[in-house]
């Protein structure tokens, strides 16, 4: 099972990798506008999504609290990664927007996953214990 999660982590980050560099050298690859759908900010809000995703998606792999550490730290390099890539691009453009927005949406990830776990905890422990409690 671990596989595959490992492999649903591989094509997560090479799909973000592709959008996000992807009609950087070839013009006549269309790109529409994100302003083009009319919610203010869609740009942000998909890469805060996106990371949110790609967080929560290592958090189910990855269990060890230095595993998952590493792994958070990663995620910002590969972010930042993807964001310089972008510089020498002449169809595309690096922003610090759009990397503090990936940054966001890793918080909101770690955020989610150290609440879930925590719930997830208490309602095992209180499950165990009512069960110490029938027995006697």
């Amino acid at each position: 099972m671990k596989i595959i999660k490992l492999i649903l982590l591989v094509i997560f980050a090479s799909l973000i990798g592709y959008v996000s560099l992807s009609g950087g050298t070839t013009p006549n690859i269309h790109i529409p506008s994100m302003n083009s759908y009319g919610i203010n900010h869609l740009d942000k809000i998909l890469h805060l999504l996106a990371y949110l995703i790609f967080t929560c998606l290592g958090a189910l792999i990855f269990h060890k609290k230095r595993s998952l550490n590493l792994y958070y730290l990663g995620l910002f390099f590969y972010s930042l990664a993807l964001e310089l890539l972008q510089i020498p691009m002449p169809l595309r453009q690096a922003s610090f927007s759009d990397l503090s927005a990936n940054i966001l949406g890793i918080l909101t990830g770690i955020i989610l996953n150290y609440l879930l776990k925590k719930r997830i905890m208490y309602v095992y422990t209180h499950q165990i214990s009512s069960r110490n409690i029938k027995k006697r």
